[in-house]
């Protein structure tokens, strides 16, 4: 994208403040999993050392040791066609992880959007003590609660800026 995918532009706003308005109509409490300044002017919960830049399972580590909540929501900023509807379904769902199915392969989870319990922080710092980094990787060591994919449009990531003009 050129710049950090939170700041790209999606149809007059940025893709972390689509993700955060989001949040914020499912969720009494919303942080950001990244550095200060990620999004400015809303909390945020850094990386932990020594896995500080790990990627998504090194954040969603930091925000299960923060303890201020028993389970989370992890949004991905960069699936914009996500809905509410979607994000509540998620949400509703039981189990110390939740994914929704791939829509190719539904019996498998996608790796984002995820709800996750502090439970799981043990199994999450194991697997990165073992220098394995990787959020798909460490969901097919575990049991997910697997819950029913919304349209394949609306799981689309935007990885590239062509990809914010694609139909949703």
């Amino acid at each position: 994208m050129g710049s950090p995918k939170q700041h790209a532009m999606d149809g007059g706003c940025t893709l972390g403040d689509r993700m955060l308005t989001l949040a914020d109509a499912c969720c009494a409490d919303v942080v950001v999993s990244g550095p200060p300044g990620a999004i400015p002017g809303r909390q945020h919960i850094e990386d932990l050392a020594p896995h500080a830049g790990w990627g998504p399972l090194a954040g969603i580590e930091a925000m299960l040791a923060d303890g201020r909540a028993n389970r989370w929501l992890v949004l991905p900023c960069d699936m914009p066609a996500l809905t509410i509807s979607d994000v509540r379904r998620l949400i509703d769902a039981e189990g110390p992880v939740c994914c929704f199915g791939r829509p190719e392969q539904p019996a498998k989870p996608l790796q984002l959007p995820v709800t996750i319990t502090v439970a799981m922080l043990p199994s999450i710092r194991a697997h990165l003590e073992s220098d394995r980094r990787a959020l798909g990787g460490w969901l097919s060591t575990i049991d997910v609660t697997i819950v029913d994919a919304p349209p394949a449009p609306r799981l689309r990531n935007a990885n590239r800026p062509e990809d914010l003009a694609e139909p949703r």
